[in-house]
């Protein structure tokens, strides 16, 4: 009951905040191997205003049934490592976000996969009442690992002994589905 009556506290702090904090771009490399799906993002964040306050974030994972095994959240201004909690559904944090400020976080994760399909949650971009002005995904995937769909259609493809790098561009992006990759394992 605590945690929800804290999770409740924040998301009405956040909607009173959210006009004042942007979330223009993202920049994400996904990876899939033959046990994880790993997540690491930069996300750009802008203060608007000659106000300094504190921003909740919750980040969510995309499937509460995934075992997330290690989870990261790096302030790339600062150069500081920023205290979060993971749950079962998210990974919640506060940033400071100084007057006409742009942090900069670095938010990972690293999950099991069920071997046929990896999921990122891209749809949670309308909370934020804008589309992101840019957005860039790379997806690295083992030679052993072969892509059967994508929810979204990569922009070019870099192939090598390693395996295959997977290049997606987006400009005003308002997602209405999640990052989604099926692929089957040799």
């Amino acid at each position: 009951m605590k945690l929800f009556i804290i999770l409740l506290f924040c998301t009405l702090l956040f909607i009173a905040k959210a006009q004042q904090i942007q979330f223009p771009r993202e920049a994400i490399e996904f990876t899939i191997d033959s046990v994880h799906f790993t997540v690491d993002g930069f996300y750009y964040f802008k203060n608007t205003i000659d106000k300094a306050f504190i921003v909740p974030i919750s980040y969510p994972f995309p499937n509460s049934s995934s075992v997330v095994d290690s989870s990261w959240v790096y302030n790339c201004i600062s150069l500081n490592n920023v205290p979060f909690y993971t749950g079962k559904n998210d990974l919640s944090f506060v940033i400071y976000v100084l007057p006409k400020d742009s942090p900069v976080i670095r938010i990972g994760y690293r999950e099991r996969h069920n071997g046929h399909i990896a999921r990122y949650i891209l749809t949670t971009t309308k909370y934020w009442n804008r589309p992101l002005l840019e957005a860039s995904y790379s997806l690295f995937v083992p030679p052993y690992i072969t892509i059967t769909r994508f929810s979204y259609k990569p922009d070019t493809s870099i192939i090598n002994n390693n395996g295959t790098l997977y290049l997606f561009r987006k400009k005003n992006f308002m997602p209405i589905i999640d990052f989604e990759i099926a692929f089957t394992m040799k």
